[in-house]
């Protein structure tokens, strides 16, 4: 067999600086890692309350009394799909406890937030729709509306004056209009004008759908999401998000009315071919969405500490894009996600370098995860983390900018 061809194309991402490889790492409960036999602060994962070591016996026990309760035994697998024998009855209850807590008539898990945007706007959007996307929204999401067949249009970043010109001027025949934006944007750490878009959508008769992948457990009272925080939860038609970051575990959910959650069980793919997660993995959801819930304290922590890094960078000069964007009706517009804008894959590559070498592990982000040009070092901040360790990466940014510069 020839393979020349993937040959010059992985010699070309290597010269772009775009080739992309696995790095085995240990990761620790007091926000640092290992990595090649270093010990580095993290601030590259989306662990953003420091739950995602939870496991020890006192937590198993807990999980397996949960289950113990509806459910004859722990599974590992769950054998088929849910619409075969997958579908169990913890998993029942869990998700009508759910729905309640976002605030919508039914929610339905899927496997992963990928699986769940792609079944989810492949199944509800057709191809006479008309859907008008920010243009950073997450690739999945990009992925489930190719998917539908849609005519697909975008507008720039945050930009709501283009979006009421395209809602407003382009015809859209018979079929649905869709607006389609992530809650946070997960390379940007910007915060979308929720309540702005809502009466967009009600004004030209469109649904609104929100990813709160990087929202979830952050805003809101309990941890709803940032829907919930600005009351808009009755006015947002489908509300999807995730159970890998603020929650620590996996899976993720999508929240809507009764017909369309019924629409997903009927045509999305992704989850009718795909084997049901273990009723283990929804205990170990169940638990720790308990504690987003009970320990608040660690979405002030994280919010404090990304907050102070933040201002510590901007002080010196340095450019964060358009992080910290001032959103009506929010008592703050900190996320955990702090951008650094570097511009070229080479500098961006060299800088991460750089921070790794002073005992900081913090990724480059590279097209096409994000325009060309805009290449920057991503930091994520976790509840594990402290001021202190803010402010001594920041002065560790300062130096390695200095040098760059």
């Amino acid at each position: 067999m020839n393979w020349e061809d993937f040959d010059q194309g992985h010699a070309d991402l290597r010269r772009q600086g775009n080739w992309r490889s696995f790095v085995p790492t240990t990761v620790g409960a007091d926000g640092f890692l290992q990595r090649n036999g270093r010990q580095l602060l993290n601030v590259a994962s989306n662990d953003y309350l420091g739950l995602r070591c939870a496991f020890d016996q006192q937590w198993l026990n807990a999980a397996t009394a949960q289950l113990a309760e509806v459910d004859e035994c722990p599974m590992t697998g769950a054998g088929a799909s849910r619409l075969v024998v997958g579908h169990d009855f913890f998993l029942e209850q869990l998700e009508a406890r759910f729905a309640a807590f976002k605030g919508k008539d039914r929610v339905l898990f899927f496997a992963s937030g990928y699986a769940a945007n792609v079944g989810m706007l492949s199944s509800l959007i057709s191809r006479g729709d008309t859907v008008f996307a920010d243009k950073y929204i997450h690739a999945s999401l990009y992925d489930g509306i190719h998917l539908s067949r849609a005519k697909l249009h975008r507008y720039e970043h945050l930009a709501l004056d283009q979006l009421d010109s395209l809602l407003k001027n382009i015809p859209t025949g018979r079929g649905r209009r869709w607006i389609i934006t992530d809650a946070v944007f997960s390379m940007d750490g910007t915060i979308a004008p929720m309540k702005e878009l809502v009466d967009l959508a009600e004004q030209y008769g469109a649904q609104l759908i929100v990813d709160e992948a990087h929202a979830g457990g952050l805003f809101g009272t309990n941890g709803e999401g940032l829907v919930h925080e600005l009351g808009l939860q009755k006015r947002v038609a489908v509300i999807m998000g995730t159970f890998s970051k603020a929650y620590g575990a996996y899976g993720a959910y999508v929240a809507a009315d009764g017909p369309v959650i019924d629409q997903m069980i009927q045509q999305a793919r992704s989850l009718i071919y795909s084997t049901g997660l273990p009723n283990v993995l929804w205990a170990s959801v169940a638990l720790q969405w308990e504690r987003v819930r009970t320990e608040r304290w660690r979405a002030k922590q994280v919010m404090d500490v990304a907050g102070h890094f933040a201002m510590k960078l901007l002080s010196n000069g340095i450019s964060l894009g358009q992080w910290g964007t001032s959103i009506h009706g929010l008592s703050h517009a900190t996320t955990p996600i702090v951008p650094v804008l570097v511009g070229s894959n080479e500098q961006s590559l060299n800088f991460s370098d750089r921070l790794r070498e002073l005992g900081v592990s913090a990724i480059a982000i590279r097209p096409p995860t994000v325009p060309e040009g805009m290449a920057r070092i991503r930091f994520s901040w976790s509840a594990a983390h402290t001021l202190e360790q803010a402010a001594d990466v920041a002065s560790k940014v300062k130096q390695v900018f200095d040098e760059m510069n």
